[in-house]
This record gives structure tokens, C-alpha cells and sequence, in this order.
């Protein structure tokens, strides 16, 4: 009920829970949430929309996994 007082509308408070998970998430793997969202509107047009299983591999703590694998190949 909150959200939806200062949001507008249902949709409005929904989109604004979505955000807020979102960027709790990224904080508690510790990763920025800008970054995490960039990195989200560059690679989900490119997911199989009929294969949930595809969106498993664009969740924070998937994308900290893909950071750190990045990381290691960069200092080895």
C-alpha cells in the first residue's frame, strides 16, 4: 500500500518493487546496481523469452559469478 500511494498507480508500484529488489539485490552481492541494470538492458533482448531457464544466467549474483570468472582471466 505504500508504494502505491507514491507511485501513481499498481503498475507504477509494481515497476517500483521490481526496481527495489532489484538494487537490494545487487547490494547484498555487492555489486553496483547501475552497473548490474547497463548490463541487463544490453543482454536480455538476447534471451529466450519461452525458456525461463535463460533468464537464470542474467540474475546478480550470475552476473557477480561472470564478473569474477572475468576477473581471474584478466590477472592470470
Amino acid at each position: 500500500m505504500f508504494l502505491l500511494k507514491f507511485s501513481g498507480n499498481e503498475k507504477g508500484a509494481k515497476a517500483s518493487a521490481i526496481m527495489y529488489s532489484i538494487v537490494e539485490t545487487c547490494r547484498a552481492n555487492k555489486i553496483k546496481p547501475e552497473d548490474y541494470v547497463l548490463y541487463l538492458l544490453k543482454n536480455l533482448p538476447y534471451v529466450d523469452r519461452h525458456n525461463p531457464a535463460g533468464y537464470q544466467q542474467h540474475t546478480p549474483r550470475a552476473y557477480k559469478l561472470r564478473l569474477q570468472a572475468q576477473s581471474v582471466k584478466t590477472n592470470a
